[in-house]
């Protein structure tokens, strides 16, 4: 299981447009690696090796009374296969390269004011 080749692009195709640099629902990214293991305002998304207890995976399958993930009006929910990766990656250690954290985009000095 590679998270850049298997993990991320779910990430990003399903999650990045509430939970990244421009916009933190719950105080939630899942942008960088590091950011998935810090969590939000509900705490760590995941431990490795306990995908049973994972917030990130009861978000996205809508189980243990969390609200389904992603929103009805953010697009459609992850595939099966999609939520199996997600799992399998948590339960061999969710191992995952550091990543450079990405700046928020309004940040960059063409948008501010001089």
């Amino acid at each position: 299981m590679d998270y850049l080749r298997d993990i991320k692009p779910i990430l990003s195709a399903r999650c990045f447009s509430c939970h990244s640099a421009l916009r933190q629902k719950a105080n939630l990214r899942l942008d960088a690696s590091q950011l998935i293991r810090q969590g939000g305002e509900s705490g760590p998304a995941f431990k490795p090796g306990q995908s049973a207890e994972s917030l990130l995976l009861h978000a996205v399958t809508g189980t243990r009374q969390a609200t389904p993930m992603p929103p009805k009006s953010e697009g459609e929910p992850l595939t099966e296969k999609q939520i199996a990766l997600l799992a399998a990656w948590i339960d061999q250690g969710a191992l995952a390269p550091v990543e450079k954290i990405p700046e928020d985009p309004r940040k960059n000095w063409a948008f501010v004011a001089a």
